[in-house]
């Protein structure tokens, strides 16, 4: 007899994807989980993304720290100079 529930498992367990069905992007990650053709990848801060929370989980838009800022902190912030990197 078949059974009349669904087990769900991510089709792809190693793409920083996590929930029960693998529908969000880890911590640290950002993109769409539920493509499989984007998926998710890690945030790409430049090693001043907030330790605790990198970036935005949809747009991968970094939460900066350091002294510095932009979209992947690799600038410096205003009133600080030199190579953020």
């Amino acid at each position: 007899m078949a059974s009349q529930f669904t087990v769900y498992q991510p089709s792809k367990p190693s793409t920083y994807s996590t929930g029960t069905h693998c529908e969000r992007c880890e911590l640290n990650s950002y993109g769409d989980a539920t493509n499989y053709t984007v998926g998710c990848i890690p945030c790409e801060c430049n090693n001043h993304g907030d330790p605790l929370h990198q970036c935005d989980s949809v747009t991968g838009v970094c939460y900066c720290i350091d002294r510095t800022t932009g979209p992947t902190c690799s600038q410096c912030a205003a009133g600080y100079f030199g190579d953020p990197r």
